[in-house]
């Protein structure tokens, strides 16, 4: 899902699948800095913080 909502810039639900699917234990958290549907969160100005916490916190 968190593809989908970066693909159409709806960046509040993209940080909220990833941060959901992080905190269950997502195993390959590499795809999130590779896969390129992901292009326009890892963009985005909040992803630095999100990226640092773990997936666990971000700004919009």
């Amino acid at each position: 899902m968190a593809c989908a909502y970066s693909v159409v810039e709806n960046i509040d639900n993209a940080f909220e699948c990833i941060q959901k699917s992080a905190s269950f234990g997502l195993q390959d958290q590499s795809m999130i800095l590779k896969h390129p549907m992901l292009t326009f969160m890892r963009k985005h100005s909040g992803f630095e913080l999100f990226y640092e916490t773990g997936f666990k916190e971000y700004e919009v």
